[in-house]
C-alpha cells in the first residue's frame, strides 16, 4: 500500500491497533496522521498524558519508519491565543523536544498550560508523516512533498 492516512479525531489508537502487521512487514510505505495528544487522551479515557500518543510513535519508529513532523496547529474557528500561535512554530523561541516522543508530547499540552485561555480548550496539535524504510516514489514526483522526499528515498 503507498498510504494511509490516519485522522480520526482521538481514536488513531485502535486504528493504529488494527494496523501493527501492516507496519511491522512495511507493507505500508507512507502514514499520514493527526497527532493530538489531548484528543487523543481525551478519547481513550486516559489519566496519565501521553502514554497512547506516545505509543503511536513508538509503533511506528520501532518498525523503521522515518517520523517527520508537520506545522504544530490548533483549531482554526477558535479563540487560540495569540502568544500561543506564534509560539507553537517559532523555533527561535520554542524548543520542541524530538529527541524524546514523551517529550514531544508533552511540549502541546506545556503549550496550553503557558498560555491558558479561558475560552480555547481542544489543545494542539500536528501532523506526522511516517516515511517507511524503502518507500517508494513514482519516477517524477508531482507533488512539492514528492520533490521534497525523492532525494531521501531508496529507488
Amino acid at each position: 500500500m503507498f498510504l494511509v492516512k490516519v485522522d480520526t479525531q482521538g481514536f488513531e489508537p485502535s486504528v493504529f491497533s488494527g494496523l501493527k502487521k501492516s507496519i511491522a512487514n512495511h507493507m505500508i510505505d507512507y502514514v499520514i496522521t493527526e497527532y493530538w495528544p489531548k484528543g487523543i487522551d481525551f478519547m481513550n479515557d486516559m489519566t496519565e498524558k501521553c502514554v497512547k500518543p506516545v505509543e503511536i510513535l513508538e509503533l511506528l519508529a520501532s518498525n523503521g519508519y522515518k517520523l517527520f513532523a508537520n506545522f504544530n496547529v490548533a483549531h482554526p474557528s477558535s479563540d487560540v491565543p495569540k502568544e500561543a500561535k506564534h509560539y507553537l512554530n517559532d523555533g527561535r523561541i520554542n524548543k520542541i523536544p524530538y529527541h524524546d516522543l514523551k517529550l514531544h508530547c508533552m511540549f502541546y499540552y506545556d503549550v496550553e498550560r503557558m498560555f491558558p485561555s479561558d475560552t480555547y480548550k481542544m489543545g494542539y496539535w500536528t501532523d506526522i508523516l511516517a516515511v517507511a524504510p524503502h518507500a517508494r516514489l513514482p519516477n517524477v514526483p508531482v507533488s512539492e512533498l514528492g520533490n521534497l522526499l525523492k532525494p531521501h528515498l531508496i529507488q
